[in-house]
């Protein structure tokens, strides 16, 4: 009724509906990672952060042994400790590359790992789970644990085709790169030299001197850029530089 004098009433609040400041808060969404595609494989984006002096450019996701300096009681064996390969038992057999004439000579490594070709030298190490074999355009390795080692030598350089389990390394010829294939299929590709072209499924990428490229056992990679003095100081890239040295 008009004039009555009554005040209007706040409106009570649920005893089932908590007031705002007794809500608990919401944690915010993190969005999941995306897989990298070997296909959109292009250097990494720029890191805005301040430099920490203390950050190491390599790589921070888990290495194998090649991949950073390791303490002496964890550094790969040498290749000489490794047994030679034989065809059979695990051992993949070589297959031509991409385009290559269908005859195919094998090639058998000697006790230390080395892959006798003409102008370019091939070295098994590692598991040694591999083959080799030549073709008319180079020399084929079938990588299925282990590691390949490829540098010139004396005379005109070959070609190196390294077929790993998910994609093939084809590594130009005067290069020197490293190629190690995990256990579990997980592949490491360095290039401490010239380049090497890098495919999947048609899909791929030109790694240039210092590039590190990383393909899971699914395919999806990564690659980061390291010195010549972080890639030297790797194990296994020191002890294939020394042995070379000798030749």
């Amino acid at each position: 009724m008009a004039g009555s004098g009554r005040a209007s009433r706040a409106p009570r609040s649920s005893p089932h509906s908590p007031s705002a400041s007794h809500r608990a808060p919401q944690a915010p969404e993190v969005p999941a990672a995306a897989a990298v595609s070997l296909g959109a494989v292009t250097d990494p984006a720029p890191d805005l952060r301040p430099p920490d002096p203390d950050r190491s450019p390599l790589p921070e996701a888990p290495l194998p042994p090649a991949a950073v300096a390791t303490p002496p009681t964890t550094a790969s064996p040498s290749p000489a400790a490794s047994p030679a390969a034989v065809p059979g038992d695990g051992v993949p057999a070589a297959v031509p590359a991409a385009g290559s004439a269908s005859e195919v000579t094998p090639l058998v490594p000697t006790a230390d790992g080395m892959v006798e070709v003409p102008g370019t030298i091939v070295r098994l190490g590692g598991a040694r789970r591999a083959a080799a074999a030549s073709t008319s355009t180079g020399v084929v390795v079938d990588l299925a644990e282990g590691w390949t080692w490829v540098a010139p030598g004396d005379g005109d350089a070959l070609a190196v085709s390294v077929a790993v389990p998910t994609a093939r390394a084809a590594i130009a010829p005067g290069s020197t790169a490293l190629v190690v294939v995990e256990g579990d299929g997980s592949t490491f590709v360095f290039v401490a030299a010239g380049s090497v072209d890098l495919r999947r499924d048609g899909e791929g990428a030109t790694l240039s001197r210092g590039a590190i490229a990383m393909l899971s056992p699914a395919g999806a990679a990564q690659v980061d850029q390291a010195t010549d003095e972080e890639l030297a100081s790797d194990p296994i890239v020191a002890e294939n530089l020394a042995a070379d040295a000798e030749l």
